[in-house]
This record gives C-alpha cells, sequence and structure tokens, in this order.
C-alpha cells in the first residue's frame, strides 16, 4: 500500500527539478487566457495557505533507474523561469538516485515554483510584462474584512518593484518570493527594515506586519502540505490508472491523452516542421480541401474520432499489444506508426468514408468507434487501402455492412475491448481470402460478447424505438438497398393520433416504423387503414417489402401469427394485433440476418 505523509512548500520549492519532475504523460500546463481569473486563483491558493485550509493531496510516485527502463519513461521538467517558458525535453534518468514523480498537483507546484523562483509574464498595452507575488503586510484579520472573499491580501507587481513598499492607499506590500530564504533567527531583523521604512509607523501597524510575516513565514516551512506517495513496486499501468481517476475530476481524460507524450516525444526529427499533434489533428479535423475531405471527422454528418481511435487503431495495425501501457509505446513502435501512417491512414479513411453510404452517418449511429476497427484491420492486412469500398466490384462491402450492422446492435464493442481487437486480429491473420471474414469473426467474438439469439433477440426488438441508433439499422436491414438518403423513418400508423388511445412506447416501437420514400411522406394523419390501400395503387409489392402482415380474409396465417389475434383489418382498433404479428416479422428477418 501507498502511504500517506506531510511536507513544507520550501521543501516541495526546493526539490523540484531536483527531486521532483513531472512524467512524460503529463499534460503541459497552461497559463490561463483570462489573465484575471488566473491570478485570482493564485491569490486564493495563498489565502488558503494562511488560513490553514487544506489545498488538497498531492500524489507521488517514487521510481529508480531500474523501473524507468522498465516502463520506458521518462521526465519532464517544471515551469522554472516564467509562465512563458516551455521546455518540451523530455529528461532521461540517469542516475541510480530516486526520483519522485508528480502525478496530481502540476498547477499548484508550478504556483509554487513561480511564486518564490520565477516570474509571471504577459502583455499588456502591447508591452511584456513581468511581475511578482507580493503580501499586504497591513491585512488586519481581526477587522474581518473580506478582500473579494479572501481574507488576506495578494497583489501582482511588476519585478522592478523592491523587496516591500508602501502604495498610495497605505498598504505595505511584501514579496513573496524573499520568504523563501528568510530565516526564523533573522525574522527580527526584517522586522525592523520594514518599520524603518516608514518613520512614523503606528505600534498597531508594526504589531498586524509582525503577525503577518511571522505567519507567512510559518506558512512556507512547517509541513502542512499532505501527498501521497504510491508504492515503489507500482508498474505503469497501475500507476497510469491511478493518474486518469484522480486528474479526471468531470473532465474526460482518456490514456491516450496522457499517452500522447510519448508519440510527440519519437515522432518528430530536427529536419520535419509538423509536429505529432498538428498531423494528428488534420488527419481528424483538417478543413476541406478543393473538395477533398480531409479530416475523418468531417464524413457523413459528423463524427467524433479522437487520438484514443487513433492510436488504438494503429497497434492493432503494427501486431503489438493492444492495451494502453506506457511501455508499449516506445521509440520503436512509435517509428512503427509512423513509417505506416500513409497506409494506416488510408485504410481508416477507406472505412470511414464507406460509413454513410450505410446509413452510419455520425457518432449517433456509431456508438463506439472501436466496432470498425477489425474491418480497417483487415484492410490494411489485405492491402486494399487503393480500391474503394463503395465500388461495386468490391464484393467485401455486404460483408462490412453485416458485421458492422451486427456489432452496433449487440453492442459488442463497449466497455473493454482490447482482447476483443486481439482476438478479431488473430482470426483475420490466419484469413488466406480476400473476402472479409464476418461470419467467423462473428463466431469469435459472439462466443466472448453474447450476440442476440431467439427469446433475447425478441426481447431487444419490443425495446427498440423511434429515431434511434439502433431503429435505423434495422430499417436498413429490412429495407435493404430501398432505403438510401431520400428515405426517411416515419410511423406507419400515424404518431399524433394513435398515442392518443395507446402507450407511446408501442406508438414508436420498431413494429411501427417503416423508411418512406420523401415522395410517399405526404401521409399527413391519415389512418394507415386508408393510406395503405392508397400507395398499394403505386407500389403493388409495398407489404412484401414493408414486412407488413396480410389480413386473414387474405392469407391464412400461420400458427405463430395467429396466436396473436384476429387480424381482419388495419383499423387503429387491430393496432396492437398488428403490431404483434409484423413484430414476428420483422424478427424473422433479423433472425436470419444474425446467422453466422
Amino acid at each position: 500500500m501507498g502511504r500517506y505523509n506531510d511536507t513544507s512548500i520550501k521543501k516541495l520549492v526546493n526539490g523540484i527539478n531536483q527531486e521532483y519532475f513531472l512524467p512524460d504523460i503529463q499534460r503541459p500546463f497552461v497559463w490561463k487566457n483570462d489573465k484575471n481569473e488566473f491570478e485570482g486563483k493564485v491569490c486564493s491558493l495563498f489565502d488558503s495557505i494562511l488560513r490553514n485550509y487544506p489545498i488538497g493531496t498531492l500524489l507521488f510516485w517514487k521510481i529508480d533507474k531500474k523501473r524507468a527502463d522498465e516502463d520506458n519513461l521518462t521526465l519532464l521538467k517544471f515551469l522554472e523561469n516564467s509562465n512563458t517558458y516551455r521546455n518540451d525535453k523530455f529528461l532521461s534518468i540517469s542516475s541510480e538516485k530516486d526520483y519522485i514523480l508528480v502525478l496530481d498537483g502540476q498547477q499548484r507546484m508550478t504556483i509554487f515554483n513561480l511564486v518564490f523562483k520565477g516570474i509571471f509574464e504577459d502583455t499588456f498595452r502591447n508591452k511584456i510584462r513581468r511581475r511578482n507575488l507580493y503580501f499586504n503586510l497591513l491585512t488586519d484579520l481581526d477587522k474581518n474584512e473580506l478582500i473579494e472573499e479572501n481574507f488576506y491580501e495578494f497583489k501582482f507587481f511588476e519585478e522592478e518593484k523592491k523587496s516591500f513598499f508602501k502604495d498610495g492607499k497605505n498598504k505595505i506590500w511584501y514579496k513573496i518570493k524573499d520568504i523563501l530564504s528568510l530565516k526564523i533567527e533573522d525574522l527580527e531583523d526584517e522586522f525592523e527594515k520594514i518599520y524603518n521604512y516608514e518613520n512614523d509607523m503606528t505600534t498597531e501597524n508594526k504589531k498586524i506586519i509582525r503577525k503577518n510575516l511571522t505567519k507567512l513565514l510559518s506558512s512556507i516551512n512547517e509541513d502542512n502540505v499532505s501527498y501521497y506517495e504510491i508504492e515503489k513496486s507500482k508498474k505503469d499501468d497501475e500507476a497510469l490508472e491511478i493518474f486518469v481517476r484522480v486528474n479526471s475530476k468531470g473532465v474526460v481524460l482518456s490514456y491516450s491523452d496522457l499517452l500522447f507524450s510519448k508519440i510527440i516525444q519519437y515522432w518528430k526529427n530536427n529536419e520535419e516542421t509538423e509536429s505529432a499533434r498538428d498531423i494528428f489533428y488534420q488527419f481528424l479535423n483538417g478543413d476541406d480541401k478543393k473538395g477533398e475531405i480531409k479530416g475523418i471527422n468531417r464524413y457523413g454528418d459528423g463524427f467524433n474520432f479522437d487520438n484514443d481511435f487513433i492510436l488504438k487503431t494503429s497497434l492493432v495495425l503494427i501486431h503489438k499489444e493492444i492495451r494502453y501501457k506506457i511501455k508499449n509505446f516506445n521509440e520503436e513502435n512509435i517509428s512503427l506508426i509512423k513509417n505506416n501512417w500513409s497506409k494506416i491512414t488510408d485504410s481508416v479513411r477507406k472505412v470511414i468514408k464507406f460509413l454513410p453510404k450505410i446509413g452510419i452517418t455520425s457518432n449517433k449511429y456509431l456508438r463506439s468507434n472501436l466496432s470498425i476497427i477489425p474491418i480497417i484491420y483487415f484492410i490494411y492486412k489485405k492491402e486494399l487501402y487503393n480500391k474503394d469500398i463503395e465500388d461495386n466490384a468490391n464484393e467485401n462491402q455486404e460483408l462490412y455492412k453485416k458485421f458492422i450492422y451486427i456489432i452496433l446492435l449487440n453492442g459488442v464493442f463497449g466497455g473493454q475491448s482490447d482482447q476483443l481487437l486481439k482476438s478479431s486480429r488473430d482470426e483475420i491473420n490466419k484469413t488466406e481470402s480476400i473476402l472479409f471474414p464476418a461470419n467467423n469473426l462473428l463466431k469469435v467474438l459472439g462466443s466472448s460478447k453474447t450476440i442476440k439469439k431467439e427469446d433475447e433477440l425478441k426481447e431487444f426488438l419490443d425495446e427498440i424505438s423511434y429515431n434511434t441508433d439502433k431503429s435505423k439499422i434495422i430499417l436498413k436491414i429490412l429495407y435493404g438497398n430501398l432505403m438510401d438518403d431520400e428515405t426517411q423513418e416515419d410511423h406507419l400508423f400515424p404518431q399524433k393520433k394513435t398515442k392518443k388511445k395507446y402507450d407511446i412506447k408501442l406508438v414508436d416501437n420498431i413494429a411501427n416504423l417503416q423508411a418512406l420514400k420523401s415522395e410517399n411522406q405526404n401521409k399527413g394523419g391519415k389512418d394507415f387503414e386508408e393510406w395503405i390501400n392508397l400507395i398499394l395503387t403505386k407500389i403493388p409489392d409495398f407489404k412484401t417489402k414493408s414486412f407488413i402482415p396480410e389480413l386473414d380474409i387474405i392469407q391464412k396465417p400461420d400458427e405463430e401469427l395467429r396466436s396473436c389475434g384476429i387480424l381482419n383489418s388495419y383499423s387503429e382498433e387491430n393496432f396492437e394485433v398488428f403490431l404483434k404479428r409484423r413484430r414476428i416479422l420483422i424478427y424473422r428477418k433479423i433472425k436470419d440476418y444474425f446467422k453466422f
């Protein structure tokens, strides 16, 4: 187990970039664009410190050279000179001493370092402004006046200001960074310097200054900062899991966000001008150029592919371990990704470009980005990335479509999917044919993750509702190529009228939904019985194409359909019988489609 302990701000500051470093998975510290907001947070942090309020527990991970080498860890320095300084150089661990990686607490420790050893820079009236943090030594707590909700008053002043000075409002400001080198035995001398600054200083003000400066010194020197130290024996993936959990705080973090620094570290050489971050961004979200879509998220109605998807796909394609571990993002693996980048991106683009053709037009319908990785790998493995999937000569498009539909309907790639991706890759590697092994893959994946059958499939259809990701896929399976861009999802029995008598869940169920061409969408609020007689004059085989149960007087129903009740008309009174029968017809089609 790890352990909790306390340390002082002074010890932390003196150990920064000597003993304390950032892991290379840490995101860069960002100086907020809203300077007033950020400066307010700095002042509030020091107010909390002087008021003995907790400032949050820091999270440390102690490592040595052996652990760093095993887990492919490198270090990043904290900002130390100014907030505008950027240190993108990764430090290798060379000595045998222990190092402490700060997994949580980067912002607090960076602020401490800049306050006590650096400078805060910004642009003010078109000029660079360099400033230090000062403390109002005449803050009188006995008067209990809140300074913008803080008890103690702090403010930034230009670096030209002296160690302490008096402003026009009779406030004496003390430069915070000077307290770091001040020793307790020198405190009386410091008092005298400040007292002598003003000849007529009152006894009361001297008392306030003494109390505040003493409080500041003790707050910096006392062990009042809590930290938790992860035990040294923890492996990188365990520490990474802890890091993700404590850093989320309401903001979605992915492992790829944290591991992306590894990509940056090994991707760019001195002769290249474009960084990995820029390359990934352009592939995901790049602007369209000369009528050509550049960013894959711009296909269809818009997707939400991210770095996580690219990295996971790349690990699958280069035949490496798929699980996110720091050591998997080593120089060799990243070089493989970089050297095969064109083939990787071409393979990915082919599949995503194909998705809207089969009705998967956005992330609303592609509920798991990982579900298309097996197809991407197949295209990459078989070197099919130069051939358009939607080409009529491509025999694989129906196999791809079947695989995607069944995987999405069953939510196969939800949650932990690394083993499923590995199993898919292994199965594809056994395939000698250039035909996509959809059925074999579904068998493999179905043994790990249940693909619905029989009663479970019937219950599933009972739950599919209007205008959802699953209703669209079911209709695409039912109507096939008849459902195109001009086709929309519509109710058979009109929703507005039927919901007055029946539960909306029944009215919106898949059994009451159809794919309707735009030229036939003038049905308005017509009763279904009236509308179907009209549509049959235009489309004689409409019932067959739309899985409409036949009336008993026209065709004798089989035993299963007959058990639903008598269907002697398409009037609203027979709505529930109609739904039960049509749901059976839909089930039979989907059950047959699910065979593999």
